[in-house]
């Protein structure tokens, strides 16, 4: 395990409720360890739909918002990281990122002593700097039943959402209100539910979607990543995982191919009659493997970063 070693403070840097959150979480879990490393105390995660979705000015505690032009606030913040890891070559520094368009991993990877943790990491970023690690997103509407034991549900697999990528579409072609659930929703629909993880305020059309559903596509959307992946995990459905470069979150930790399935964006119908021939001991193992690795490394976020980063990096530095 690592003890957590905050620099760079800067008072004037924007902050939102995530960063607020996950440092507090941070510092508890890496308050002993035998190894330091360190990490820029300000928000450059730059998470701005959690807890509420597309509501990016009540994401901020301080600030309105992250300056991310070619001589904003963040480059500058930016500069004092790399400055500082040039300046102490023999410590490990930590960076945390989630906004799906600031390619952070890429632009680190000259600086080995810097380990990028990114919520939106691709193969590419991957391939450029192998000392990411893809971290995931946090959910927004959970679950806090008890799935354990359950038998098959009504429907095969299902998906509620707005089409914000062409391979949404994708899924609603093989809708047929029994085995196939799938609700496409407006965008100004969804803005109106003022969904907000903190308060557990959720959609309850969505929620009985995917407690009524052994599966769940997952598809990209406006980035690779997607907040139903561990949302959908909470409900114990088994991930249809539609996003083809997108580098799983935890992948040195989790086998993805033992609970999830992972067709190709394109290969969407020829998939769905797979689906159909699994049998219901399948089905049921790969739901409780679900659980297990839901439960293991995403149940809380002190697991995300004990059991997931923390291991990961551990991974990474070996």
């Amino acid at each position: 395990m690592f003890r957590l070693a905050l620099v760079l403070e800067d008072a004037g840097m924007p902050r939102t409720v995530f960063w607020e959150k996950l440092l507090a979480v941070l510092q508890t879990v890496g308050a002993t360890g035998a190894r330091t490393i360190f990490l820029p105390q300000e928000d450059m995660a730059m998470e701005t739909n959690w807890p509420r979705y597309r509501d990016r000015a009540s994401s901020y505690t301080r600030g309105m918002g992250h300056d991310v032009s070619a001589n904003g606030t963040v480059k500058r913040y930016f500069d004092r990281i790399i400055a500082w890891a040039q300046s102490h070559p023999q410590e490990k520094l930590l960076v945390i990122n989630m906004n799906p368009f600031v390619r952070v991993s890429s632009m680190l990877r000259a600086y080995r002593n810097i380990f990028v943790a990114d919520g939106c990491l691709s193969e590419l970023d991957r391939s450029l700097n192998p000392r990411s690690i893809s971290m995931p997103a946090l959910p927004i509407q959970v679950s806090d039943r008890d799935y354990w034991g359950e038998g098959r549900r009504r429907h095969l697999a299902g998906f509620q959402g707005v089409l914000s990528h062409p391979v949404r579409a994708a899924p609603q072609k093989c809708h047929d209100g029994e085995k196939f659930l799938i609700q496409i929703i407006q965008a100004s629909q969804h803005d109106k539910l003022k969904l907000d993880a903190t308060m557990g305020r959720a959609d309850q059309n969505y929620r009985d979607v995917m407690e009524n559903a052994d599966f769940a596509f997952i598809p990209r959307g406006d980035a690779l990543f997607s907040y139903r992946l561990l949302e959908a995990m909470s409900f114990g459905c088994i991930p249809i995982i539609l996003s083809d470069n997108w580098i799983l979150p935890f992948d040195r930790l989790i086998d993805w191919r033992s609970c999830s399935l992972r067709p190709r964006e394109d290969d969407i119908m020829p998939f769905t009659t797979l689906l159909k021939r699994l049998t219901d001991r399948e089905v049921l193992e790969r739901k409780q493997k679900v659980l297990d690795i839901y439960q293991r490394y995403f149940s809380s976020l002190e697991k995300i970063t004990s059991n997931g980063l923390f291991a990961e990096l551990d991974k990474c530095m070996a």
